[in-house]
């Protein structure tokens, strides 16, 4: 029994040492906590600050500055100023860390090229390509240059800057003439009598009109009293895009047509040229022909600010999207009615837009075809599954089917 007695009060000891040295080490690991703790400081936000300002807001808080030696281009924060830090603005660290900072070295500039001689348009998409942005661009006539070539530029080749001015010869004026009042005229005589001296005539449409007789002019463009030159395009359909612009009209979708891949035929790139001198919108081009690679080019240089070409119409789609976006300008793909959406799984996220036709293409007046509604829902979701950014509004486009039909109806 006496044995029994003094283990188990050996046991009571050793139970109770243990339980004290816990207690000692629970609470000296809660006193260095409550130390480390009462020295940690809330790191301040020092982006968009001065190297010295943030100096002097970090030294308030305990805490150094230092200053990454690389600075980073970054258009939208001026020279000498903060773009990021390390920690975070909000974080707790101890006193007397370093907080790392990167400092803004302004926008990039760039070497300027020389585009001496390139045309406007070769011009224009160097400069993009080269991040310049083209603040403006002058013209003279003259036959000392080549005709719509650059002569000269602001600032010169080889200089550094960020924005550019251009100055492009016109060509030496010719022969010009003050455009006659056609309308009212027969619109076959007017015709014969102005390509009698050397311009293109185009009739874009006819258009029934109460009281007037069948072939009378209607409307023309440019219109009567306008400077104008041989071949010069001449037609009704400058009118209909000053009306367009004027109802509020964000772009002008021109639909180009091959007699091939459509049955019918229509403009091509010289009438595209003529539309962009005249246009204050960006022109939309839909090509319905076959193989357009052969015509990407020439309706860039013609004045396009998209370009859509058919997934029935090309082998190599991707290739062909890269191609249009080369030159600056948005690439976007149609469908036609019995071209289900799958099709565009491979290519929905190079894309910048999509185009659902309601119709078939070649023709107007066409009945609008009911389904055309779930699959501008089903492009919609593609889009958003592929991460695309190309914009759609499904609800809104379903909206302008439905006006487009009733349209057409009445």
């Amino acid at each position: 029994m006496a044995l029994s007695t003094r283990v188990w009060g050996a046991g009571k000891r050793l139970l109770l040492g243990g339980a004290l040295i816990l207690t000692y080490f629970v609470f000296a690991v809660a006193a260095m906590r409550v130390a480390v703790k009462s020295r940690d400081v809330v790191v301040p936000a020092v982006t968009g600050k001065t190297a010295n300002e943030a100096s002097a807001l970090l030294g308030a808080s305990g805490l150094n500055l230092k200053v990454e030696e690389a600075r980073r281009v970054d258009a939208t924060v001026p020279p000498g100023q903060i773009i990021s830090q390390d920690p975070q603005a909000g974080v707790r660290t101890r006193r007397e860390r370093s907080v790392k900072v990167w400092v803004s070295a302004g926008p990039r500039a760039t070497t300027v090229p020389s585009l001496l001689g390139d045309s406007e348009r070769t011009a224009q998409l160097r400069a993009q390509q080269e991040g310049l942005q083209l603040a403006s661009i002058a013209e003279i006539r003259s036959s000392d240059y080549t005709a719509g070539a650059v002569v000269a530029q602001n600032p010169p080749p080889k200089t550094t800057g960020t924005t550019l001015a251009l100055l492009v010869n016109r060509g030496e004026r010719g022969v010009t003439y003050v455009m006659p009042d056609l309308i009212g005229v027969n619109g076959d005589r007017a015709a014969d009598l102005l390509r009698a001296r050397g311009f293109r005539v185009s009739v874009v449409g006819d258009h029934p009109y109460p009281g007037v007789p069948a072939g009378i002019v209607l409307r023309q463009s440019p219109q009567g009293g306008f400077q104008t030159g041989p071949s010069d395009p001449i037609s009704a359909l400058g009118d209909a895009v000053a009306k367009a612009e004027r109802g509020g009209a964000d772009l002008i979708h021109v639909d180009i047509m091959d007699g091939h891949f459509v049955p019918n035929l229509t403009v091509g790139p010289p009438v595209v040229k003529s539309l962009s001198r005249i246009a204050h919108v960006p022109l939309d081009v839909h090509l319905m022909i076959e193989e357009p690679d052969r015509f990407v080019e020439a309706f860039v240089e013609a004045g396009a600010a998209s370009l859509t070409v058919h997934v029935e119409a090309v082998v190599h789609l991707h290739r062909t999207v890269q191609f249009i976006k080369s030159f600056g300008i948005r690439a976007g793909v149609a469908l036609n009615p019995a071209t289900p959406v799958t099709s565009l799984e491979q290519i929905a996220g190079d894309v910048d837009y999509v185009l659902v036709m309601t119709v078939n293409p070649g023709f107007g007046g066409q009945t609008f075809i009911p389904r055309s509604e779930s699959k501008v829902r089903a492009v919609r979701e593609l889009l958003r599954r592929q991460g695309s950014s190309a914009p759609s509004d499904p609800e809104r486009a379903i909206r302008a089917l439905r006006v487009a039909a009733e349209s057409a109806v009445a």
